[in-house]
């Protein structure tokens, strides 16, 4: 089985989730509050299992049962409950106790099992048989040490570094990969 991703990762990219959708809410309410809500619930089926804070911080979630990386069906039922919460913004008059009572509640109890679960399994995954797990990033190969292009026999200094290209009818050209070489046919009596 696939070890557990960082809680320290996981918090980070719910965090960019959590300030994407505050902005949407802030800037386009009350539509924003229903696109955010809509985010919320299908993220993790975006980007091959990844929202967008997770496609940042380089986590994916997975399906437990075949390692694929989790659908919008998955991502629906692990994230119901954060939707839910969301949707307490268009309220009226319940909107901030709702948020600071339930769902604050359902933030800490989420937590508490992403912490205290061997597997960092919340309670949404194991709704949906998902696991979030780090992505492994791609090692960069060092750079080549940058060397001068070597000169090159028979060519003016201010030249060497130059590609020619044009040939004429009477002369043709030989390219390797890093040489140029100009051969001209023999004439024949």
């Amino acid at each position: 089985m696939t070890s557990k991703a960082d809680v320290l990762h996981r918090i980070l990219a719910k965090l960019i989730d959590a300030l994407l959708v505050g902005a949407a809410c802030l800037v386009l309410f009350p539509v924003g509050v229903m696109i955010g809500a809509t985010y919320i619930i299908i993220a993790d089926g975006l980007f091959d299992g990844r929202s967008i804070g997770k496609y940042i911080i380089g986590l994916r979630v997975i399906r437990e049962s075949d390692g694929e990386e989790a659908t919008f069906t998955d991502s629906f039922i692990r994230n119901a409950l954060f939707g839910l919460i969301v949707l307490f913004g268009v309220m009226p008059f319940l909107r901030w106790l709702l948020i600071l009572t339930v769902g604050l509640l359902i933030v800490i109890f989420e937590t508490y099992y992403v912490v205290a679960t061997a597997d960092g399994r919340r309670v949404g995954d194991l709704a949906a048989g998902t696991l979030v797990v780090d992505v492994p990033r791609k090692k960069r190969e060092p750079e080549e040490e940058k060397k001068p292009p070597a000169k090159r026999v028979g060519t003016p200094a201010g030249e060497a570094g130059k590609r020619t290209t044009k040939t004429s009818p009477k002369t043709t050209a030989k390219t390797t990969s890093r040489t140029t070489t100009r051969t001209t046919p023999k004439k024949t009596s």
